[in-house]
């Protein structure tokens, strides 16, 4: 049960104890505190990675915001440290928009994007990579790897697709994972500052069936505020169908590698407003 505080900030640290150390299970999957999701089946392992945005330090230095270039190496690190906890003998999938910009590929995204693909394809087991909407010129990239690039994979109990084009819920009778959204949630104190979380958010309806929207495993792609956003403004279309108050968040304390429980979006909203009133 969430409680009212005088500030936003208070919630986080009472959260603190609604929290897994590196990793949650639900029951077909696990969460993890680096952004990534694991499940296995017939004794394969799979991780689902969404929206890495290679080449997004570039863009942000081509507009006049100076950042180090660490982005590949905090994605390498966080990928050995996934395999630390499930093996190497492991299926990374890619859930859409490996690279950042919306037209052709820049030199750094094509040399941090085979950079990451050559570190994966020498440690793990295979690739899968899905198509998202800022991946329209990885094709060719990808196919000189070995590589193709598809709309969704699906396993025997999970349908895994990035989530900017239209799907029927009616027609996927299995847990879902999409990506695309940046989901997050910002947290205020009493004199204005505030501190983003990545998060996840999570549903399981009447059919025992988990929808599963996945953090931005990249560290500079900014995650959208959900508490502060209707659904109306929400582009995948299943998360404005079942709607976004609906759903349970699941933050990331990245510093502490910890997953906290904030509630349903719809309670952690009401409270953030009784806040501020």
């Amino acid at each position: 049960m969430i409680k009212y505080f005088k500030s936003e900030k208070y919630i986080f640290i009472m959260l603190r104890e609604n929290s897994w150390k590196y990793k949650k299970k639900f029951k077909d999957f696990e969460i993890t505190s680096y952004g990534a999701l694991f499940f296995k089946e017939k004794r394969k392992k799979y991780l689902v990675v969404g929206d890495l945005h290679l080449g997004l330090e570039e863009a942000l230095r081509l507009s006049g915001i100076a950042i180090p270039k660490k982005q590949i190496l905090n994605i390498k690190k966080a990928i050995s440290s996934l395999a630390k906890l499930y093996g190497y003998d492991i299926t990374i999938i890619f859930n859409g928009d490996i690279k950042h910009e919306f037209g052709g590929l820049t030199y750094e995204e094509k040399k941090d994007i085979e950079s990451l693909i050559s570190y994966i394809l020498e440690r793990f087991e295979d690739l899968i990579a899905i198509k998202g909407n800022h991946d329209n010129f990885v094709i060719q990239l990808l196919k000189r790897k070995g590589i193709e690039l598809i709309d969704y994979f699906e396993t025997k109990k999970f349908h895994i697709e990035h989530g900017h084009k239209e799907m029927d819920l009616k027609n996927i009778n299995k847990h879902i994972v999409i990506s695309h959204e940046h989901p997050a949630i910002t947290l205020r104190d009493d004199v204005g500052a505030s501190m983003k979380i990545d998060c996840y958010l999570i549903h399981k309806d009447i059919h025992d069936r988990y929808i599963v929207v996945l953090p931005s495993f990249s560290a500079y792609s900014s995650g959208l505020d959900i508490l502060r956003i209707s659904n109306s403004d929400i582009d995948t279309n299943i998360i404005r169908e079942i709607g976004l108050e609906k759903f349970e968040i699941y933050g990331i304390n990245k510093y502490d590698n910890e997953i906290l429980y904030f509630g349903k979006v719809k309670e952690l909203k009401n409270i953030i407003n009784e806040i501020i009133r």
